[in-house]
């Protein structure tokens, strides 16, 4: 709830979160979606971050993230991509479980058709370019 307080007493929206590995805060941020004018510094995405600064790694294998409220799409596959363990919010710390990657509600989100999405590659040579 620090984290909140924090967000609002910058002139930010009243969301933060704190990252923890065995017993210790590795990541903290409030939200700083306003203050930086920055649609995806969510208080979430700014513990991320802040907690790979400190530990030098994208991996959060085996950390366990607390928020202020239920983690948004963004927020969740940026915890899913970082190998976030747990996620806890709200108030009671109702337990979300384990970061979930879902195309499907994400393509639904976007208003795109709900097929299995499909990475694909394809090298483009330009004339003069390496």
């Amino acid at each position: 709830m620090e984290m909140r307080r924090l967000a609002v007493a910058i002139g930010d929206q009243g969301f933060g979160a704190i990252i923890v590995k065995g017993g210790g805060i590795v990541g903290q941020a409030p939200s700083r979606v306003i203050v930086r004018h920055d649609p995806t510094a969510h208080g979430e995405m700014e513990a991320i971050r802040d907690a790979g600064r400190r530990l030098g790694t994208n991996d959060l294998n085996g950390c366990v993230m607390y928020t202020t409220a239920r983690p948004c799409r963004m927020c969740e596959t940026a915890g899913y991509s970082a190998n976030l363990a747990r996620v806890y919010y709200g108030s009671e710390m109702t337990d979300a479980g384990p970061p979930r990657l879902s195309v499907y509600a994400v393509s639904a989100t976007m208003g795109l058709r709900s097929s299995p999405r499909r990475l694909t590659t394809q090298r483009t040579v330009s004339p003069g370019l390496r």
